[in-house]
């Protein structure tokens, strides 16, 4: 059920919850973060439900229909899924919503193919810099974020907030919250800020972007981006620190995201390895769509094409076709092989 602006004031959407409320099915809640997009929050998704009860004569429901707060409790049974747009998270999105129709055993142990999250980083130091990452003391909560990404990754980070090592470093953690550009320590860090960019030193925006989940931390500071528009100085806004696009934190499963795009960014670069040869976590997992282990093997054919002169390579694993080619040495043309998947 995706909880949006009208769904609550709808006839028919109405008599499907209630009916669905009766029958005790389970209900699996999309959250819309974005409230230009019909997006409510949890205590006006309550309210509506509540007030909808007033429309049950006109509707023509008999009196055994489940009242507000009864369709409110089914609906919110288990912790309901935010809705997301950006493909990285829209993944997390996807895999949840499925997870919710598998055995309760299986659910936290599958993964879609090609998720982000499945990456597993190894951050490098690319000469000449000598530290990982420069963060400024008057930048609340930065050098809290890159410990918690440590902490994730399981990796260490050299770290620096001596300016005079600024440019040695491969970049300069910049986390936007509210708490950004709004207290005592905003000159300060401006300054720091346009020496970096001065220097050529490459920033890495981290935002902690508000959620829809009922239980966000009030610790992240979460703020809509737009925001800092208004009150970035407009010293930075004219050198355009906003050009790069900022790393998205938020809450929850969602979390990991951002997690593993810093790592990226500090690897080296900053596409996704191949998910098959990095996959992160331990115990079983399970396939969602297409996922292949590692120990698979596969089966190599090369063969002619109809005329003889082309020549194609087909790479299967089962049925189903991996990956074509219309390139071979001509040694191995017609001669299948065996191949261990790297």
């Amino acid at each position: 059920m995706y909880c949006s602006g009208g769904y609550f004031q709808s006839k028919n959407c109405m008599r499907e919850l209630t009916t669905a409320v009766r029958m005790h099915k389970p209900l699996i809640a999309l959250l819309e973060p974005d409230a230009k997009r019909g997006g409510l929050s949890i205590d006006q998704i309550r309210t509506q439900l509540v007030e909808a009860e007033q429309s049950y004569p006109i509707w023509g429901f008999d009196a055994l229909a489940p009242r507000g707060s009864a369709m409110f409790e089914a609906l919110f049974a288990r912790e309901p899924i935010e809705w997301n747009r950006i493909g990285e998270f829209q993944d997390i999105t996807m895999r949840l919503t499925a997870e919710r129709a598998l055995p309760v055993n299986v659910q936290g142990t599958t993964f879609l193919r090609g998720e982000l999250t499945q990456q597993c980083p190894k951050p490098m130091q690319l000469p000449p810099h000598r530290y990982h990452i420069y963060y400024s003391e008057h930048n609340a909560g930065a050098l809290a974020m890159i410990r918690e990404v440590e902490g994730s990754l399981k990796v260490g980070f050299t770290v620096t907030s001596d300016i005079a090592q600024l440019p040695r470093c491969e970049c300069f953690l910049i986390l936007l919250d509210s708490r950004t550009w709004t207290g005592s320590e905003t000159a300060a860090f401006t300054t720091e800020v346009q020496q970096a960019m001065a220097q050529g030193v490459r920033l890495m925006l981290c935002h902690e972007m508000p959620s829809a989940l009922p239980e966000e931390p009030p610790a992240r500071h979460a703020v809509e981006f737009g925001s800092f528009f208004t009150h970035t100085p407009q010293v930075l806004l004219t050198r355009g620190i906003y050009a790069d696009i900022a790393i998205t934190f938020k809450p929850g499963a969602w979390r990991e995201v951002g997690i593993v795009k810093v790592g990226l960014a500090l690897s080296g670069d900053s596409k996704p390895s191949r998910w098959w040869s990095t996959l992160r976590g331990a115990g079983p997992v399970r396939r969602l769509v297409g996922a292949q282990p590692r120990t698979e093997r596969a089966r190599v054919h090369v063969s002619r094409g109809p005329e003889g002169d082309g020549v194609q390579l087909l790479v299967s694993q089962g049925r189903r076709a991996i990956k074509r080619s219309t390139e071979a040495p001509p040694s191995q043309r017609g001669t299948p092989v065996s191949c261990e998947r790297a």
